[in-house]
């Protein structure tokens, strides 16, 4: 009997900002809140959901792992452009599929991602539509995906599964995302309680400061190496 092909659809700075949210690491440095996604991945679509629910590594196996993120405009964040780009590198040698989409900037200079939550529902419902995925597990706390959820659900017989971090006492608590708003009377998709635990497993602690720069960079090459006092993410 062939396994269950899981499709895992990472909503990453949803996951890094949770994750400083849920364990207290919102005074700790920029990097900390970083994960591996393919660790991540790995996790959900390897374990089945529910807290202290069994392995189901004989049953599903992982097919796809897809990251999400803004990124910085090398114009106006060289340093912080190439460091993402490193890291998309990174992942991409591991076997994730990456899809980076520039931030804008508003009047005062901050950063807001565009577009990147569209574009994760767009390719998960296709990916769903063309068969490439028995089960598709989404890792994000953002309610909005309760409409892609629902066009999953409705249009394809693809299981879909969500996943969020849990927070410790202390931590900032997000509830997870559910259809139950839109259809009362429907059963709530499964779910994956991410615990500190999971976090410790799966957390991203390379130093990205050194690799190397990446194949077809065209941005400006600055000095990846911060002061004692920085914030790196």
């Amino acid at each position: 009997m062939s396994k269950r092909r899981v499709g895992v659809y990472i909503d990453y700075s949803n996951v890094y900002a949770g994750a400083r949210d849920a364990f207290g690491l919102t005074r700790e440095p920029g990097y900390r809140g970083n994960v591996n996604p393919l660790y991540l991945a790995k996790r959900v679509a390897l374990q089945s959901p529910g807290a202290g629910a069994p392995p189901r590594r004989d049953t599903h196996e992982l097919h796809l792992t897809k990251v999400f993120r803004g990124a910085p405009d090398p114009a106006r964040d060289p340093r912080g452009a190439l460091m993402e780009a490193k890291r998309a590198a990174q992942w991409e040698k591991w076997g994730c599929k990456v899809y980076r989409q520039t931030v804008n900037y508003k009047g005062d200079g901050t950063a807001e991602e565009k577009g990147v939550d569209v574009r994760l529902a767009n390719t998960m419902l296709i990916d769903a539509l063309r068969g490439e995925v028995d089960t598709v597990v989404l890792v994000s706390a953002d309610k909005d995906f309760r409409y892609a959820i629902l066009q999953v659900l409705d249009e394809t017989q693809v299981e879909v599964e969500v996943a969020i971090w849990q927070a410790i006492p202390g931590g900032t608590a997000v509830g997870r995302i559910e259809i139950r708003p839109e259809r009362p009377e429907a059963a709530e998709v499964p779910f994956h309680p991410l615990d500190r635990t999971v976090f410790g497993r799966v957390e991203d602690k390379i130093d990205y400061r050194n690799m190397p720069v990446p194949e077809g960079w065209r941005g400006p090459v600055p000095d990846m190496q911060w002061r004692p006092s920085s914030n790196r993410r």
